[in-house]
């Protein structure tokens, strides 16, 4: 038997309060950098990146859970349809 929970959480995106003091917490992996970098020229070599998609690093996610500032940082992500600036120009 299988059994799925689902909660409702409260998720806001907002900018950060002027005071907001983000973590500088020392990187676990100094070898981050280049292993996402190659990550991402790979799959550029291959094809499969589209022109609709981009992938980031060394950067943060932050949201208000519940209330609370959430505040995350992947090493590396893929965005699969990220919308252009330049629509309605």
């Amino acid at each position: 038997m299988t059994s799925v929970t689902s909660a409702f959480y409260d998720l806001q995106w907002e900018k950060l309060p002027e005071d907001f003091i983000l973590p500088d917490d020392p990187v676990d992996n100094i070898h981050q950098p280049a292993l996402a970098g190659a990550l991402t020229d790979s799959l550029e070599v291959a094809g499969k990146i589209p022109e609709t998609a981009v992938t980031t690093t060394n950067y943060g996610i932050c949201a208000t859970v519940k209330g609370k500032i959430v505040v995350k940082a992947p090493d590396w992500a893929y965005i699969q349809v990220f919308p252009s600036t330049t629509r309605g120009l």
